[in-house]
């Protein structure tokens, strides 16, 4: 593989844990101390255009809607707080509108459809508050769907979830399909009348992770017209400490 490989379009990290983080410390987004590796200082130094900030409670944490809440009061907080450098994404100009500024674009999503509570009425709420995203799932099952850890079940997804998939395209939002079933993965492909993504995952014919997405997923993801967000974990890439050669290696793969 060749070093000379130029990426001229936007810098978008479609993922990161760090709300959750952060709201733990307390800390500040303009600069966090470790173990945190992403905040405002250093997106900005990188120069990443649009950053997603994820939501995300563990499913054992029940019930979940306040410590959503909570995560994402803080962080329209820190972004009324660094408005001068930050830009929060409620509709797609507003990236724009970041990039001319020389400001980050900043998107709220969720990660787990236990967000919900069972409830749509839910997810509209989280839209008002400027939410753009929704992981239905993460690894295990919830009232949507069956997560990839479920995989054994052939699980797709729910009434409810079927229910949230036309939700979200009535109200504009992103469906991300990282960490959903294979099943449900293709019910999503089907059911969904707008583009979906897959925030976080790379090939599996890179390398065979069940987070990782089969050929034929990466082609019906294309033919959705969506996106794909290749991760930087290690046990996604591949074995031992791969570098910067294998995400490349699984950008290439995807895009071929």
């Amino acid at each position: 593989m060749t070093n000379k490989r130029v990426i001229s379009h936007i810098i978008v990290d479609a993922h990161c844990d760090t709300l959750s983080l952060a709201t733990k410390l307390q800390g500040d987004l303009l600069s966090l101390p470790p173990p945190a590796q992403v905040d405002f200082t250093r997106l900005l130094e990188a120069k990443v255009n649009l950053q997603f900030f994820a939501s995300f409670v563990d499913p054992k944490n029940q019930p979940p809607l306040r410590q959503y809440l909570h995560q994402i009061e803080f962080f329209l907080q820190q972004v009324e707080k660094y408005k001068g450098v930050v830009h929060l994404v409620r509709r797609a100009a507003d990236i724009d509108q970041a990039i001319k500024t020389g400001r980050l674009a900043v998107l709220l999503s969720i990660e787990g459809g236990e967000a919900l509570e069972g409830d749509l009425r839910i997810l509209q709420l989280y839209r008002r508050l400027g939410v753009r995203s929704l992981g239905l799932t993460w690894n295990y099952r919830n009232s949507l769907a069956d997560g990839v850890g479920e995989e054994g079940t052939k699980g797709g997804l729910t009434k409810f979830g079927r229910l949230v998939v036309k939700e979200m395209n009535r109200l504009g939002m992103l469906i991300d399909l990282a960490h959903m079933s294979e099943a449900g993965f293709w019910e999503v492909i089907e059911l969904s009348d707008s583009p979906v993504i897959v925030s976080h995952a790379n090939c599996r014919k890179l390398q065979d992770h069940p987070r990782n997405l089969t050929d034929a997923q990466l082609k019906g993801l294309a033919q959705k017209k969506g996106v794909l967000g290749i991760t930087l974990v290690n046990q996604f890439l591949g074995p031992g400490n791969p570098g910067v050669e294998a995400v490349l290696d699984h950008i290439e793969y995807a895009v071929e």
